[in-house]
């Protein structure tokens, strides 16, 4: 009965240990916390996420400095996750396994060899939009390429970042689809410090690149579950990885629980498949995740939107971001140098 009962107090203490991290630790280290918890119950290991072998934690740095390598990124990944392990480790009570030689050995690989490459990335267009969708959204398109098309569609007209996707939930409450436009809820993001959640709206533009349109033809064909049917299922994201079938595919898990929810596709994956489909499209610029929130500021901004509501809709904390994110027509640049050639 002791043994049970510190069994229990252990569990219920390392699930509330995040709470002694500063506010400033918990927002530095909450995301690549989450991302190595995800990666440990793909392993299946036994015991609690705090009993993971400091061997094992070593192979996970390492799998990150790989990934890191193939994208061209520098250190920060692999850095990020030995700190977030280290501090969540530590707020449980438990012996930090980064001092393990395995993770100090990631670490000097990632310091000594992760150079990053200089980082381009393009706008997305509306053209680049009509082309995509034309390209993989036609009729008898299979699910992974309407998925891919609708999640395009909604980072473009909803300004999102790749993690603001991700985080879209299906439950009806959480997206909510209307004759006029459609409101999705996103729980945390970036620019939200204190993840108090915001709703982002859409309107409803129709014709084939409408983004409530595909939205909806993603939910028919994959055949969502949006209620719950008890208190503990987990209907899961939007996005989400698609079994390969004969007839188009289909998700590869419908519903989950509380305790086993059904995880986004990831950023790797969603980031290669998207450069695979725009080159096999013809869009011939240097197309990433981020890409669609960049050029969908650009077109508003290009359609005279007013920047402030563009701040507002992207969720940016100053104006200044929103120019940054700006992308604006040569014209005017090649028009001046003109006049200044007049004589």
């Amino acid at each position: 009965m002791a043994d049970a009962t510190l069994r229990s107090l252990a569990a219920r203490f390392s699930q509330e240990s995040d709470k002694a991290l500063a506010a400033s630790t918990l927002n530095q280290y909450a995301a690549p916390w989450r991302a190595f918890v995800a990666w440990w119950r793909l392993r299946r290991l036994p015991g609690s996420v705090y009993e993971t072998p400091p061997s094992v934690v070593g192979l996970y740095l390492y799998s990150l400095y790989l990934s890191s390598s193939a994208d061209g990124v520098g250190e920060g990944r692999v850095r990020a996750a030995s700190g977030a392990i280290h501090a969540f480790f530590r707020a449980a009570g438990c012996e930090s396994p980064t001092s393990h030689p395995a993770c100090q050995t990631a670490r000097r690989l990632a310091a000594k060899h992760l150079v990053p490459r200089p980082f381009r990335r393009d706008a997305f267009t509306s053209a680049d939009l009509a082309r995509f969708v034309g390209h993989f959204g036609g009729r008898g398109a299979g699910l992974r390429h309407v998925m891919m098309c609708a999640a395009v569609s909604v980072m473009f007209f909803g300004f999102l970042r790749f993690d603001d996707l991700a985080e879209i939930c299906v439950h009806d409450d959480l997206l909510i689809i209307t004759e006029s436009h459609m409101e999705i809820f996103l729980p945390r993001s970036k620019t939200d410090q204190l993840w108090d959640g915001a709703w982002v709206v859409v309107g409803r533009l129709g014709g084939p690149v409408c983004p409530v349109g595909l939205v909806e033809r993603l939910l028919r064909q994959g055949a969502y579950r949006r209620s719950p049917s008890h208190p503990r299922e987990d209907v899961g994201p939007l996005l989400r990885v698609v079994q390969h079938t004969r007839d188009g595919g289909r998700l590869q898990r419908l519903v989950g629980t509380l305790e086993h929810p059904v995880y986004s596709t990831s950023y790797t994956a969603f980031s290669e498949a998207l450069a695979a489909m725009c080159g096999e499209a013809g869009i011939a610029a240097h197309i990433t995740p981020h890409s669609m929130r960049i050029g969908g500021n650009s077109t508003a901004a290009a359609n005279g939107v007013p920047a402030e509501v563009r701040r507002a809709h992207g969720r940016w904390l100053s104006p200044s971001m929103v120019d940054l994110y700006t992308r604006r027509s040569p014209g005017a640049g090649i028009d001046l140098t003109r006049r200044m050639a007049e004589r």
